[in-house]
C-alpha cells in the first residue's frame, strides 16, 4: 500500500494505491486510519472484492465487507459494471472516492499484456499549494559540447572494439544523459515569466507525459495522442511567433527616431564576416585601396549630399 499526500491546508487530499490478494482479508483497519487522518482520500487498486452493486460477477465475502465499509463512511465506486479482468466479468480493480466528490469520467484501455485492463480516470479535483517554487533549469551547452568533442575519439574507438552494438548504444545513451544532468543547474523561484504562453507550456508538459507513456506501454492510443499533440504544439508555436512579430512591427514608429534605433540595436549585435575581396569583370579585387574605391563609387549616389531642411528627424540623425 502506498499513500501519497497532495496539497496543503483544507484542500489536502490523500491518494491511496493498494492490493489485496484474493485469499486475504481487506485491510479495513488501515482504511479507517487513512480516512481518519484525512477524509478526503481516494483509494485505487485491486481489492478482489466483488458485489452485485459494481460487478457483473457473483458476490464474495470481501465484496460485502467493502460495501458495508463504504456505506458507513460515505464512499462510492467510480467504475461500476465494467469488466477489468481478462479471465472473467469481474470488476476487481476499483476506484473509491468520497460521496461528496464528483465522479468524473473513466475509460478502460486495450490489453497491454497483463491479465488486468488499464483504467484512466479523469476528475476535476484540484489540490491548491501555497508558496509553490518553480524549478528553473539551466544547462551549460558550451561545456556539454566541449565534453562531447574531447571524448569523441574514445567513443569512436569503443564502438569499434565492442561487438554488441546494442550494449554500446545503451552505454553511450547513459553517458549523454548523465553528462547533460552534470552540466545542468536547478534553481527554485516563486515566480517566473515564460517566453511562451501558458497554454503552450501545458501542451508541452502533456506531450512529455504522453512520451513517457508511449515508451513504457507502446499503447496505440498513446502513440496517436502523442502525434496529434506534437502537431498541435508545432502549429501553436508558429502562430505565437507570427503574432509576436506582427506586434513588434506595429511597435516600430518612424516618427520616434530615438526609440526606432534603440530597438534596431538588438538586430545588429552580431559581427559580419570580413570581406576578402570583390568580384569585378570576372576577376577578384583584394587590394584594400581598390576595394574602397569600388565601394565609394557604388554608394556615392546613395550617400550624396542633400538639402538640409533642419527637420527634427535630421537633428535626431
Amino acid at each position: 500500500m502506498i499513500v501519497l499526500e497532495i496539497g496543503e491546508g483544507i484542500d489536502k487530499i490523500q491518494l491511496v494505491t493498494t492490493y489485496s490478494p484474493a485469499r486475504e482479508s481487506l485491510p479495513i483497519n488501515l482504511f479507517n486510519d487513512i480516512i481518519h487522518r484525512n477524509p478526503n482520500s481516494f483509494i485505487l487498486g485491486d481489492l478482489n472484492a466483488k458485489d452485485k452493486l459494481w460487478s457483473l460477477s457473483t458476490d464474495n465475502p470481501k465484496g460485502r465487507i467493502l460495501f458495508n465499509w463504504m456505506e458507513d463512511n460515505q464512499f462510492q465506486i467510480v467504475n461500476k459494471f465494467i469488466p477489468i479482468s481478462t479471465r472473467s466479468d469481474a470488476t476487481i480493480d476499483v476506484i473509491i472516492i468520497p460521496n461528496s466528490s464528483i465522479i468524473g469520467s473513466f475509460s478502460v484501455l486495450q490489453n497491454i499484456g497483463s491479465d488486468h485492463l488499464p483504467i484512466i480516470w479523469s476528475s476535476n479535483i484540484q489540490a491548491h499549494v501555497r508558496n509553490k517554487l518553480t524549478p528553473i533549469k539551466r544547462t551549460y551547452w558550451t561545456i556539454y559540447e566541449l565534453f562531447l568533442s574531447f571524448s569523441s575519439s574514445y567513443w569512436d574507438n569503443l564502438s569499434i572494439y565492442m561487438r554488441d552494438k546494442v550494449e554500446f548504444f545503451c552505454l553511450y545513451e547513459r553517458f549523454i544523459a548523465l553528462l547533460a544532468a552534470r552540466v545542468t543547474t536547478i534553481s527554485f523561484n516563486s515566480s517566473y515569466k515564460s517566453s511562451i504562453p501558458v497554454e503552450i507550456i501545458n501542451l508541452i508538459k502533456a506531450k512529455r507525459n504522453l512520451h513517457q507513456l508511449v515508451r513504457r506501454t507502446k499503447h496505440p492510443r498513446f502513440i496517436l495522442e502523442f502525434k496529434q499533440i506534437s502537431k498541435l504544439i508545432k502549429k501553436s508555436i508558429y502562430i505565437h511567433k507570427k503574432n509576436c512579430w506582427h506586434s513588434y512591427c506595429k511597435s516600430l514608429s518612424s516618427l520616434d527616431a530615438r526609440l526606432f534605433w534603440k530597438k534596431m540595436k538588438c538586430h545588429y549585435k552580431s559581427l559580419s564576416s570580413p570581406i576578402d575581396g570583390f568580384r569585378l569583370n570576372n576577376s577578384t579585387v583584394t587590394d584594400a585601396e581598390a576595394m574602397c574605391a569600388i565601394a565609394r563609387n557604388f554608394y556615392e549616389d546613395q550617400l550624396s549630399a542633400h538639402e538640409n531642411t533642419n527637420s527634427n528627424l535630421e537633428r535626431e540623425a
